[in-house]
């Protein structure tokens, strides 16, 4: 097998989105904006093994690596979905701002945030209580984020004013 080649194309649901892989359990998990619902792959197989309903319009997506615990950003109903990802189950629903977009995760202290595209908010997720423990304003339309464990820094991109908000 040559690095860089197509090994298989796998389906899933309608206008795939965001994606994330848990290495402990060796799965893939697809959030699929037009199906409302999220598609766990196994990589060892290559085969989607199921499928979860969750909010409307999932975007984002990301794995605690440490609590197997996915958390989903569904832009169209203004929530994250929480999925145990050793039963993949959903746990809770947890309301947030507008929009919900992005996802990062600080997995050693176990709390999740999700920028929220049309209220220009970072969410603050308590990973132990799936409860908003706070909202963070910051600039124009955040988008993307990146979370650095070796400074405890998160740096949120934010599309409409060309800034990147940083917080500690």
């Amino acid at each position: 097998m040559k690095r860089g080649s197509i090994v298989e194309n796998i389906k899933v649901g309608r206008e795939p989105f965001g994606a994330a892989f848990d290495s402990n359990t060796n799965t893939i998990y697809v959030a699929n904006y037009d199906s409302n619902n999220v598609s766990v792959i196994n990589a060892k197989v290559n085969s989607t093994a199921k499928i979860i309903k969750v909010g409307k319009q999932p975007i984002g997506i990301a794995v605690n690596s440490i609590t197997s615990m996915v958390y989903v950003t569904n832009f169209g109903s203004d929530t994250v979905s929480v999925i145990n990802g050793k039963t993949n189950t959903l746990v809770k629903t947890i309301r947030v701002g507008r929009g919900p977009y992005g996802v990062a995760v600080n997995a050693e202290r176990n709390v999740i945030f999700v920028s929220n595209l049309l209220s220009n908010t970072v969410s603050v997720i308590n990973g132990s209580t799936n409860e908003v423990v706070r909202t963070i304003k910051v600039g124009e339309h955040p988008r993307g984020m990146a979370f650095d464990p070796t400074t405890g820094m998160l740096f949120v991109a934010n599309s409409l004013d060309g800034s990147v908000s940083v917080i500690y």
